[in-house]
């Protein structure tokens, strides 16, 4: 009787309804699976640069944590123009430090949203997302004496609103075709071509950056009559 992708779906019952819900696993933005910063382009330093380890974590098997730092310094993480859709963002934070002195701070093109100090259990934070090349940025800071904890900050499971990818073809030129392909994320990308749209050939690998417009040639089509391309990201 309805048809949603809203989760959580309100309706209005006004008759009989036949409702299935139909469940897929979430896939977080970086849920630090992989066991490092490689997912996403993380930066990482100040005075010490944060790491993943598996001691500590929200879920899964891995999360990030702040670098080991001394009084008066400070361990960042930060993403860097990092090309979104305007939405709702989120993550899991953790945070064992001397209350009211040393902070985990969280901030959004360069204005802190919010700072968490002392002994904060896991818990989930929500912000919103403008849409457009963003920078975030994850700062633990110690002040200049005395440390409580395990004086270190925690994050997890960062989910983000992403740009849809798209694919579409310009510029034709005696060569061939032009072939633009924008993603949410950085990814390896195959442009593959075919006669039929049955049988697909890999014209081309390309390793994309974040929210970046890969230019493809494709020095074959004047050899068909027909020609289509589609990109295909593991």
């Amino acid at each position: 009787g309805v048809t949603s992708p809203a989760n959580p779906l309100s309706i209005v019952v006004n008759g009989d309804l036949s409702l299935t819900a139909r469940f897929r696993a979430h896939v977080f933005t970086d849920g630090f699976e992989s066991g490092g910063l490689t997912a996403l382009s993380w930066v990482s330093g100040t005075n010490a640069p944060w790491m993943v380890q598996t001691n500590v974590i929200s879920f899964g098997q891995f999360a990030a944590r702040s670098g080991s730092v001394s009084n008066s310094q400070s361990s960042s993480l930060m993403l860097t123009n990092f090309n979104t859709a305007a939405g709702v963002g989120s993550f899991d934070y953790k945070v064992s430090s001397e209350t009211n002195f040393d902070f985990l701070g969280f901030y959004l093109n360069g204005v802190l949203q919010q700072a968490w100090s002392g002994e904060v259990g896991w818990a989930t934070y929500q912000f919103a997302v403008p849409g457009g090349p963003i920078n975030l940025e994850w700062r633990y800071v110690k002040d200049a004496s005395q440390s409580a904890g395990l004086d270190a900050a925690f994050i997890d499971n960062l989910d983000l609103p992403l740009v849809a990818p798209s694919l579409r073809l310009s510029n034709p030129t005696p060569g061939g075709f032009q072939v633009q392909f924008q993603g949410p994320s950085a990814q390896s990308v195959r442009i593959q071509g075919s006669a039929d749209l049955i049988a697909w050939q890999t014209l081309s690998t390309t390793n994309l950056a974040n929210g970046a417009v890969i230019q493809f040639a494709d020095p074959q089509a004047p050899n068909y009559q027909f020609r289509f391309y589609r990109a295909v990201s593991p």
